[in-house]
């Protein structure tokens, strides 16, 4: 789902900036979240192997 703000000529310049906040105020992603690194307990090539025979 876009964030879209349908504009007609009649709009006023409150309403306009009134709908631009309230697009900018909905929660977005933290990607720092997610970043790190993966701790693995066996060799990366041979878990990287295993994941893609699974797909066969």
């Amino acid at each position: 789902m876009g964030k879209t703000i349908h504009i007609s000529r009649r709009i006023k310049k409150e309403d306009l900036a009134k709908a631009v906040e309230r697009l900018s105020k909905k929660k977005r992603l933290d990607a720092r979240k997610f970043c790190g690194l993966v701790k693995w307990k066996e060799d990366a090539l041979v878990a990287q192997k295993r994941m893609r025979n699974e797909w066969s």
